[in-house]
């Protein structure tokens, strides 16, 4: 970097406190003399785990013992494709002795010419598989299926990557989760359709163009990474409360925050709340929330919920370029909690109003949108500052692109932030919108 602190990453991937901020190295598999060990082996619900060998024409019938088959036989699973034919699988049993994976996911994925609809997992028995990597790509994951941890005591190198999958679960008014992120060391979800559950992709490690909606609580949670995803259509359930993004305390100071091209529409509760501590005043934990960067987000629900955003985590370096609030206020509470910010940067975005506590000297604050410039006690910092109706074409039908009058537009050169396209992947032009969406024809 021309300024700060050079940081080389490494270390292993070992589900320790460097690995969950982001401190540590990725690390590739290549395969270019063809060497590397390539197993696959298939199963059908109408297969047999006594008579059958694994082969497409006399396949086993359950995954756990197919892996477990694979691993005794060869010394490891490590890079053992699954191939499954059309029907229902549980999610388990467990093989035993316990399959062996080293350093590549085993895959649990269609049969070639099978659909990601006709492969269905549907009931779970003892739990995962228990190795360290295991992916599920290209399938349906359906009901209460919990996609547990793969090694007991919940080993902390076991990792969960979810692909290309529909999950849907048994109701959204219903106690239940796909998975926990307390199980597992990572949690990687990918391109998936969530549903019809209580909550979405909570607290993953990385999520990445992933769809969720009708569900009743948090779709994101406490993740630290989510790109290109979206949430609609969160159900009012009277029993459940999740908000789209909700760091809670932790014990550890935690950083590397990533929000990336998140669109969340029509939802009951608030958008961002990175809170300090779990309510009682004597028990509050003040680690810092450092490096958090929210860009491209659109977050807008229902104008007359009263329910804002609250920002009170001591934390250095947040920035926040082109981000939709529109009818939040978004309340920094740092004066009633004690926490303390440094290093705020926020560029191009929209909000109802600021309020509780100033952001600290020094802030940069720039090219600002307030769309309720009478909001109690409202705050509306910041230089090429507009205010009330930011001209959107129907917010009732969720259609936040701007009209041909809308003040958001050509407000920010693009050079300030160097974001090159909006939330919906169009292109900004040299004089780019505020918020979340570029103008068209910019």
């Amino acid at each position: 970097p021309k300024v700060g602190i050079p940081r080389v990453l490494g270390g292993p991937i070992d589900g320790s406190l460097g690995f969950q901020n982001g401190n540590h190295s990725m690390f590739l598999t290549a395969n270019k003399n063809g060497t590397v060990q390539q197993q696959t082996i298939y199963c059908s619900p109408s297969g047999s785990d006594s008579t059958g060998n694994g082969s497409a024409s006399n396949p086993y019938k359950t995954p756990g013992y197919a892996i477990g088959r694979v691993s005794s036989q060869s010394g490891s699973a490590d890079g053992l494709t699954v191939y499954l034919m059309a029907g229902s699988y549980s999610w388990g049993p467990p093989p035993y002795p316990y399959p062996a994976t080293a350093n590549r996911w085993i895959r649990l994925t269609p049969a070639p010419g099978v659909l990601r609809g006709e492969v269905v997992f549907n009931s779970w028995e003892g739990g995962g598989y228990r190795t360290r990597l295991v992916c599920a790509d290209g399938v349906t994951i359906r009901g209460s299926v919990q996609l547990s941890s793969t090694a007991p005591p919940y080993l902390a190198d076991s990792y969960l990557w979810v692909n290309n999958c529909v999950l849907e679960g048994p109701g959204a008014d219903i106690d239940s989760g796909f998975f926990s992120a307390s199980d597992w060391a990572g949690t990687y979800f990918t391109a998936c359709d969530v549903s019809k559950n209580r909550n979405g992709i909570r607290s993953a490690t990385f999520t990445r163009d992933c769809y969720v909606h009708d569900i009743s609580s948090s779709p994101f949670g406490a993740s630290p990474m989510v790109i290109n995803s979206r949430c609609e259509r969160r159900y009012n359930s009277t029993q459940f409360h999740g908000d789209i993004f909700h760091w809670f305390q932790d014990s550890n100071s935690l950083e590397n925050f990533i929000m990336y091209g998140i669109r969340a529409v029509d939802f009951n509760s608030q958008g961002v709340f990175a809170e300090v501590h779990n309510g009682n005043a004597g028990q509050r934990t003040y680690v810092q929330m450092d490096n958090v960067a929210m860009v491209n987000v659109h977050m807008s629900k229902d104008a007359n919920d009263a329910s804002g955003s609250w920002w009170n985590r001591s934390t250095n370096h947040l920035l926040m370029w082109h981000v939709s609030m529109p009818d939040q206020v978004f309340r920094w509470g740092q004066s009633t909690m004690g926490t303390t910010l440094k290093n705020v940067s926020v560029i191009g975005s929209v909000f109802k109003a600021f309020s509780v506590t100033a952001l600290p000297a020094g802030s940069v604050v720039e090219r600002m949108h307030y769309t309720d410039p009478t909001y109690y006690q409202g705050m509306y910092p910041g230089s090429d500052v507009t205010t009330g109706n930011p001209g959107f074409v129907n917010p009732a039908a969720f259609d936040y692109s701007l009209t041909s009058t809308s003040p958001l537009r050509g407000r920010v050169p693009k050079t300030l932030t160097n974001v090159p396209i909006d939330a919906r992947n169009v292109a900004r032009g040299t004089l780019t919108a505020i918020g979340a969406y570029a103008g068209s024809s910019e």
